[in-house]
Parts: structure tokens; sequence; C-alpha cells
């Protein structure tokens, strides 16, 4: 039996020449074990599937006897044979290490909280533009992190997110000029790579800013094809009954219904989950510009009964994961 890991980082598979060349190796005279790591792709979009079946079709080897373990994934069907599938994302059984016992009460002091650690071109482009248009009406925080940035160093595997599908290339100057000063400190002074530590609390010491915000606008790990994998961006918010918005794959609001999850779809317009990508990032626009520009009343009016919703969401992540309340 050959185990070969499939390295992912977000939407990119960036060991694609590794494995091609593993799997030759192999040449059909052994069982071969795809390790994902306890990740989440999508692996159609990402491939890895056109990778598996041109080896299936080579060395005819049956695709049910490809191996599929540690993938954390239960949105996209594969004709290959997965093993320890978990039922739900192990980030949801890892917020009892940062659990709170009182939910934190917003003082206002911002609309939205926007927190990102690893720059993804999506993320950067997203909080580039939340802090030009928004500024100090949203809470910000970015890791700090000594890794090259995405727009410079986008690898040699398969990368699905690129500058030029998310800002006209006339921008792209200043939208680096601009983080190239490192313009976004983090709140918590936590690198990048702290959260990798043992014993680390990243996600406990940002839950201190959580009274700062009403809404959080997550950008979830795995953001294109058939994936759902709640990462500590999503569970952390639901955690500390706070409603969201997320910038995640097709249908991320709709698995997270069907785990028992209400969303905010009675309140205001959730259509973005029907896309991803950057026709998803747009439709975010209009409603993040749509609850920007409510009067006061409106507002508070929006705010309350949201905060109902996450709460029931709060006590369903307690009972998933066991703890009283």
């Amino acid at each position: 039996m050959k185990t070969i890991p499939i390295r992912v980082c977000g939407d990119f598979w960036f060991n694609p020449d590794e494995v091609a060349a593993e799997l030759d190796q192999v040449a059909g005279k052994d069982t071969v074990v795809l390790d994902l790591q306890a990740e989440g792709p999508g692996l159609d979009c990402l491939k890895v599937t056109d990778m598996v079946n041109n080896y299936c079709s080579k060395y005819g080897v049956n695709p049910d006897k490809i191996l599929i373990d540690h993938w954390s994934n239960n949105a996209e069907p594969v004709p290959y044979t997965v093993i320890n599938l978990p039922i739900r994302s192990h980030f949801f059984s890892l917020s009892e290490n940062y659990w709170l016992d009182r939910i934190p009460k917003s003082t206002h002091n911002h609309v939205f909280g926007y927190f990102i650690g690893r720059r993804s071109i999506p993320r950067a482009v997203i909080m580039h533009h939340l802090h030009h248009v928004y500024g100090s009406k949203i809470l910000f925080s970015c890791l700090k992190t000594n890794m090259d940035t995405p727009w410079r160093n986008t690898g040699t595997g398969v990368h699905l997110e690129h500058l030029k599908d998310w800002l006209p290339v006339d921008q792209h100057t200043d939208f680096i000029n601009w983080w190239d000063t490192n313009p976004i400190p983090s709140v918590d002074d936590h690198f990048l790579y702290d959260q990798y530590c043992s014993g680390s609390t990243t996600n406990r010491d940002l839950l201190k800013y959580y009274n700062q915000f009403d809404i959080e606008i997550v950008s979830e790990s795995y953001t294109r094809g058939l994936s759902f994998f709640p990462t500590e961006k999503t569970v952390r918010p639901l955690m500390s009954a706070k409603p969201i918005i997320v910038q995640g794959p097709c249908n991320y609001l709709k698995n997270l219904q069907a785990l028992g999850f209400e969303t905010y779809n009675s309140l205001w317009d959730e259509s973005y989950d029907l896309f991803e990508g950057v026709q998803r990032w747009e439709l975010m626009k209009k409603l993040i510009d749509h609850i920007m520009n409510m009067n006061p009343v409106e507002y508070s009016e929006l705010i309350n009964q949201a905060a109902v919703v996450a709460l029931r969401n709060r006590n369903h992540l307690a009972k998933i994961i066991k703890i009283d309340k």
C-alpha cells in the first residue's frame, strides 16, 4: 500500500508534480492511498480527480481501488473509496478549547469584524476594499506573516486564485504598494505560525475583541468547487453568537443549514450563497453596503433580530460538542 500526501493550502494544490511522479512509480502495482491530511478542498476543481482518472486509465486501475484518506469534505461525490470521512469538520470539537461561558455583549463600536491569517488573494482584495470604503466602521485584524504574498509567488502547482481575476490590471500596483506598507495590524499581536504551535491561544485571544462589532465577515479556507469544510473562522463566530456573512464555496450556507444551523435569509439577502469567487464577493459587497446604509432604527432592529438567530446557533453548537450551557 502506497500513501501519497496531497498538499493543499486553501484553493492551491502545491505538489501535483510530486504526486504524479509517485503515481507513476506505483504504476498500478499497489494500492494507492491519497492522504488529504485532514483538509477539505474540492478535488475536481483542483484537478486532483483529473490526475487520478488519468492514472487509472493509463494503468488499468479501477477508480474504487483508489483510497482517499483524511479528507474533510462531505460535499463532493467522487468515484474513489473514501476512508476515515468525518461526520463534520474537526474544528467544531476544537471549539471546546476556547468556549466562552458568556457571550461578549457588543459595544457597537464597529458594524463588522474582518479577520484574516494567511493572505490569499481574495482575502487581501476584500480587506483592501473594505478598509478603503469603510475604514473605522470595521474592526480589522491581519496576522503577522513572513510568507511570500500570493500575488508575487503563485507557486508551480494548481492555483485557483489570481490577482487579475479580482482586480483590473491598472489597479495592481496601488494594491501591492498598499499591502507592502503592512497597513493592517494584528490586534492580538499574533503571527500566522502561532496557530500551529503547541498550546496556541490564537482563537481565544481574538475573542477579547468580539464585543466591539456586530457582524463577522468570514473568509473561509476553501472557497472554490464542491467543498464544505468549516474551520475556526466559521466556528468561532457560531460559538460567540455573532451573525455571519461568508466568503466561501457555493452552497456553504446551505450546508451549514444541513447541520442544523440557521442562517440569516429571513433578515437579509443570502443569494450570494449560490455563487463562488468574484461573483460571490460582488453580491456580498451589495449586502454589506445595504447594511452600512441603514438608518439607526433599522440597523438596531436588524441586529436585535440577528442576535436571536445567532444565540440559537450557539446553543446548537453546544449540543453538537456536548457542552452544558
